[in-house]
């Protein structure tokens, strides 16, 4: 699930940005060559880990078991980036990838509770940026899909103005809130929980 960054949360719109560049990340491809994925192996017990997006002068540790070289079961990813950590991973890994309840810490960034499959943000969880601001609902591939709440500090003047201007959320106390249903990190309806239609 490493390195994925909030981008954007302006507009309503939920935008990821991969970065980029290339490490010491193995690459392989599946059965119908159309995806590669990378990994990198971890300096302390040369567990696999999976990569999605290598940088140079990129490191990482794992705390947990090895399994056919693997990261398997419990533990921690300690992700460095020029011997800082940068991003810290809680939880369980099948085939060196995330999978279930997470608790993902990406420094200065966001911190991610909740399930994941196969590295991506899946089931339900809650993000909260360093500045306050929340989502906390359903995921599908990564992005806002299905009922959730987003939850605006003034830090985020921008989006709220946005919000505001197509009469979209309310403030609840010191925060303003937007509460509906998310499809593809786009609100698409305004609606509260009891009401929300099935999706």
């Amino acid at each position: 699930m490493k390195k994925i960054h909030l981008s954007a949360l302006i507009f309503g719109i939920f935008t990821l940005s991969m970065q980029s560049a290339c490490s010491n990340a193995e690459s392989t491809t599946n059965d119908n060559h159309s995806k590669v994925e990378n990994y990198i192996t971890s300096s302390n017990n040369n567990c696999k880990i999976h990569n999605p997006a290598p940088n140079d002068n990129e490191s990482v540790t794992w705390s947990g078991n090895c399994k056919d070289g693997y990261a398997d079961g419990d533990g921690v990813t300690t992700w460095y980036v020029d011997n800082k950590v940068f991003e810290i991973d809680t939880g369980n890994n099948i085939k060196g990838k995330l999978n279930g309840f997470v608790t993902m810490e990406v420094k200065g960034d966001f911190i991610y509770k909740g399930e994941v499959v196969d590295d991506d943000f899946q089931g339900v969880g809650t993000m909260t940026w360093e500045n306050g601001s929340s989502y906390s609902g359903n995921w599908h591939n990564g992005l806002w899909n299905g009922y959730g709440v987003l939850t605006l500090t003034d830090a985020d003047k921008e989006s709220i103005a946005q919000f505001k201007s197509e009469n979209h959320g309310k403030y609840v106390d010191e925060s303003y809130v937007i509460e509906g249903i998310f499809e593809d990190g786009y609100l698409t309806i305004e609606c509260q929980k009891a009401d929300c239609p099935a999706k």
